[in-house]
């Protein structure tokens, strides 16, 4: 029986990946041809999660979707289905997408996937128009760059006026070796004007910089921001950010524990 309604489409797509079917792959691969794009991009997205490698080529020829949630859903999986792998050439033309998201998304995902035969194309897309753009490339620079790549980053400090491109730019030069980018993402944490800079630093902190040395003094700056932040979605982004830094924390005291 077909399901006429898009909607219906996906919700059965969800019901398969639920049940774990064998044949599920092969289901999700077939709606990746759906007349529907929410029911494509739904598929792209869940293939992803499935971790399956015959997903791989035809996600490369989702990234010529007409529609662009479809492509920012098969650029975001691949991401996941070639970490440590090379980074295929349609993938890396993302970064020049009509889209910002899909933009973006080409950036966690070339970030993600740690090919540094990229790197030329995220300094070239470094320059993009978009803040947000800016920003997540940066961060895909730090995340796999080179001690070399430093300097540019710093000169771009100096030109730089967006808070969000500087919260890549200093997580970037925080992964790359400088240490004492710590205290200008706490200060954007606490002084930026954007509630969204301070969500995605709070993020950062709690997911990318934390470790054993600096736990308490990030632990700290969120229970601060928290006491100060006025919006419910920067409250909330904090809370989780707490949780993942307390959770560390409570881990390593635990290990410290019964190695003692």
């Amino acid at each position: 029986m077909t399901i006429e309604k898009p909607s219906d489409r996906v919700k059965a797509l969800e019901r398969l990946v639920r049940k774990g079917d064998a044949g599920v792959v092969e289901d999700l691969l077939h709606a990746l041809q759906d007349k529907s794009p929410i029911v494509r991009a739904t598929a792209a997205e869940f293939l992803g999660d499935l971790n399956d490698d015959a997903a791989i080529t035809p996600l490369i020829k989702s990234l010529s979707d007409r529609d662009s949630e479809v492509r920012m859903s098969a650029t975001s999986s691949l991401g996941t289905l070639l970490t440590g792998s090379k980074s295929p050439r349609q993938l890396i033309r993302m970064l020049e997408d009509s889209n910002v998201l899909v933009r973006v998304a080409a950036a966690e995902s070339l970030g993600a996937i740690g090919d540094r035969k990229t790197l030329p194309a995220l300094w070239r897309a470094i320059n993009d128009r978009s803040p947000l753009v800016r920003s997540y490339v940066a961060g895909a620079i730090g995340a796999f760059g080179r001690a070399r790549d430093i300097p540019e980053l710093e000169q771009r400090l100096n030109t730089e006026r967006s808070d969000t491109v500087k919260v890549g730019i200093y997580q970037a030069l925080y992964e790359l070796g400088r240490k004492d980018m710590l205290p200008s993402l706490i200060s954007l944490l606490m002084e930026s004007t954007d509630y969204r800079v301070r969500i995605s630093t709070a993020k950062i902190l709690a997911e990318v910089v934390l470790d054993k040395s600096n736990a308490p003094t990030i632990l700290d700056a969120l229970r601060r921001a928290l006491k100060q932040e006025e919006t419910i979605a920067g409250r909330s982004a904090i809370r989780s950010s707490l949780k993942i830094v307390r959770r560390s924390t409570r881990n390593d005291s635990l290990l410290i524990a019964q190695t003692a």
